[in-house]
Formats: C-alpha cells, structure tokens, sequence
C-alpha cells in the first residue's frame, strides 16, 4: 500500500495544491 513516508508526501502534495487552488479562486484581485 505504500510506506506512511510516502502517503504523508503525497497528502502534502495534494494539501498544497487544494490550498494554492482556493487562494487563487478567492482572491477577488487577480
């Protein structure tokens, strides 16, 4: 299934993705 290294890496990964996808459909100056 994958090392708990690798499902934290990739949680991360999709963490940071959501997150620069909400700010930029947030922000209303862009």
């Amino acid at each position: 299934v994958g090392s708990h290294q690798e499902i934290y890496e990739s949680n991360e990964y999709y963490r940071k993705l959501y997150d620069i996808q909400n700010k930029e459909f947030r922000s209303p100056d862009k």
